[in-house]
């Protein structure tokens, strides 16, 4: 794969500083949130609520985690500096997890769940591959079998591989490593259809943000219209836009 390198463009802020930045906007929003129930009569008690934790570990193997061609799975076996001194196709693999989940009454003695996950792999024979994701939820209930929901996912750093890309000025080639980072946030509104009905509707906005010189892959998407029907133990989604 050849990428073409513009080196006329430059962004004022790395990828690194843009998803801190956003991670920075939810904490503030999050403390926003509360500082308003800080001195409210009983606040103290309503933050008597059970923490439940959750920890696992998965092994695994993959065979192909950086997508080679059989040509290129050659050259890493006979020319490892082809990747950036990576010798291996494939990898074993070991997936950590830790969950925390928190339900205190904020909000008119109504239940705010709060649940918190990270996630790590860890590849063996790859560690330019090993990654990890944070996520954070906020379920509040409204009465009436009604919730309002928000969440946030990041992950901050993924390693695809190296490719050879061209500069427009010199048209020399050369072989960068490429990663990126990606976010996710999402707000949505849950109501009951029937006894075993209910149905979520939500708003995504989701962003890539890749590492110089790949900038020009950076994207950001919105999907709005998304709802979610649940019965019982199923649930189908439905991508309306």
């Amino acid at each position: 794969m050849i990428c073409h390198q513009d080196t006329n463009s430059q962004s004022s802020l790395n990828w690194h500083d843009t998803l801190q930045l956003r991670k920075t906007g939810l904490l503030l929003l999050l403390m926003g949130l509360l500082s308003g129930q800080v001195y409210s009569q009983g606040f103290m008690q309503s933050l008597t609520a059970p923490v439940f934790y959750e920890l696992g570990v998965q092994p695994g193997f993959q065979s192909n985690p950086l997508n080679l061609s059989e040509t290129e799975i050659d050259k890493v076996a006979g020319e490892p500096d082809y990747l950036d001194g990576i010798a291996y196709s494939s990898s074993n693999v070991i997936s950590l997890y830790g969950k925390l989940t928190w339900s205190p009454r904020f909000f008119k003695g109504r239940r705010t769940r709060f649940s918190g996950q990270v996630f790590y792999h860890y590849y063996h024979d790859i560690p330019e591959r090993n990654y990890q994701s944070y996520s954070l939820n906020i379920k509040q209930s409204l009465g009436n079998y009604r919730y309002l929901a928000m969440g946030y996912w990041i992950l901050p750093e993924y390693y695809l591989r190296n490719y050879r890309i061209k500069d427009q000025a010199t048209l020399l080639s050369n072989r960068q490593s490429c990663s990126f980072g990606t976010d996710r946030l999402w707000l949505g509104f849950e109501h009951r259809l029937s006894k075993k009905n209910r149905i979520e509707y939500r708003l995504n906005v989701r962003s890539e943000i890749y590492q110089a010189p790949f900038a020009h892959y950076d994207m950001k998407m919105q999907e709005v219209g998304n709802l979610m029907v649940k019965y019982g133990f199923l649930m189908m989604v439905i991508n309306t836009i």
